[in-house]
């Protein structure tokens, strides 16, 4: 399938979604059916069995996620193709991606202020689902962490409700279809539905894998 063809589509379909979530993961559906590239990261979705509460669940990073792209905005890495990865002018030279994989804007002065003294970004960062431990709201943040001599910074991200810690977790799912959530301190979360009470997440729609 022609690339421009490919561009024009995803272009269309994600004019019809309003914020960077969103277009992201229309940009995952799409391009896992037109590309074959490598395997970087994963979607999925996963809602109450009892009701519709769910979330759209983005982890890890795809091919346009060199650090010189996401921290310092650099689009020096020949492999990767602006023109395509992201259509709405995400990517752009000298903006790094972090402007738009976070919201937060405490948090992104204090990493840029960081980055600019010299701290360097660790290898581990992505996408990640997060829960809030008071009123078990899911959320999909980016997680990364900086080091420097003087300090390690990883964001602290709240809760739009209840503005507590989120913690960062795992879901994995049993045999049984259902996702259990686990800390990454390997510490079992009780989930409970925050709409109804319900105490089993199970898949929305398919898994896929996104580069």
């Amino acid at each position: 399938m022609a690339m421009s063809f490919r561009k024009t589509v995803c272009i269309e379909v994600c004019r019809f979604l309003s914020d960077y979530r969103n277009k992201l993961a229309c940009y995952v559906m799409l391009t896992t059916s037109f590309s074959g590239g490598t395997v970087m990261g994963e979607a999925y979705s996963i809602k109450c069995s009892s009701c519709d509460y769910g979330l759209w669940v983005t982890e890890g990073i795809g091919m346009m996620y060199s650090p010189n792209a996401v921290f310092y905005g650099r689009c020096d890495d020949p492999s990767q193709n602006w023109s395509i990865a992201f259509p709405d002018g995400y990517c752009k030279n000298d903006k790094p991606l972090l402007l738009s994989l976070v919201k937060s804007k405490t948090i992104k002065e204090k990493a840029f202020e960081l980055l600019t003294n010299g701290a360097h970004p660790d290898n581990d960062y992505g996408h990640e689902l997060f829960v809030c431990p008071k009123c078990m709201r899911l959320s999909n943040r980016f997680h990364f962490k900086l080091i420097s001599p003087s300090e390690n910074f990883e964001p602290d991200y709240k809760c739009s409700k209840c503005r507590v810690s989120l913690n960062r977790v795992i879901a994995k799912q049993g045999k049984n279809g259902c996702y259990k959530l686990t800390q990454r301190n390997k510490q079992r979360v009780d989930w409970k539905c925050p709409d109804c009470g319900g105490d089993q997440l199970i898949s929305g729609v398919d898994y896929i894998l996104w580069d």
